[in-house]
């Protein structure tokens, strides 16, 4: 554990129910969560409902991103986000299958973890490859989310003037790399309560 604060984005979905709840309900728990011991909660963004991916692959998705300040390095942040994962019964049985809560460390501060090769090796991973290949280590930022609305909506909620360390590109100019109708696939269904 480090002596000084850092900023952490963490993206929350999920599409099937938990112990605790809706995947609404079992965000929310999980961002409470989360906050105990060495992290506290900034910002929660609004909540996004999204189709599951690929097309079919179960019932849309409920996303979120949250902000925390945090004193953990970005392994001690993983094991608490996968630990988190497994007391809301998070099961790996399938790649990109349904699931109760998925945990994503988005960026810790300007961290490019391991480095800036490795983050372009996996960033740049075709789709193909994708369903059979995944880091065994914690790639920063994470690698695949300029591909994903369902975090960059939720990201601009709360690190509007996020900066990509490696593309060097705001929020609102990856956003702009998707269509009119991938935004409208994506939709706003709770305002989140700060």
């Amino acid at each position: 554990m480090k002596d000084s604060f850092e900023s952490a984005l963490v993206a929350f979905g999920g599409n099937n129910e938990s112990k605790f709840g809706s995947p609404r309900e079992t965000i929310l728990y999980s961002i409470k969560k989360l906050q105990e011991k060495s992290t506290k909660l900034l910002k929660i963004s609004d909540f996004y409902l999204s189709p599951a991916f690929p097309a079919g692959n179960g019932p849309d998705y409920v996303n979120a991103v949250a902000k925390f300040q945090t004193k953990l390095n970005p392994n001690e942040l993983m094991i608490k986000l996968h630990q988190i994962e497994n007391l809301c019964e998070r099961e790996r049985l399938k790649r990109w299958g349904p699931r109760t809560l998925d945990l994503d460390l988005i960026s810790l501060g300007t961290q490019i973890v391991p480095n800036t090769e490795s983050f372009l090796k996996w960033a740049n991973l075709s789709l193909k490859k994708q369903y059979k290949e995944a880091p065994v280590s914690l790639i920063l930022p994470h690698p695949r989310m300029q591909d994903r609305l369902f975090v960059l909506l939720p990201l601009r909620d709360v690190a509007l003037n996020w900066f990509h360390p490696v593309f060097k590109k705001n929020i609102e100019e990856l956003l702009s790399n998707f269509s009119e109708k991938e935004h409208q696939a994506v939709k706003r269904i709770k305002i989140a309560i700060n």
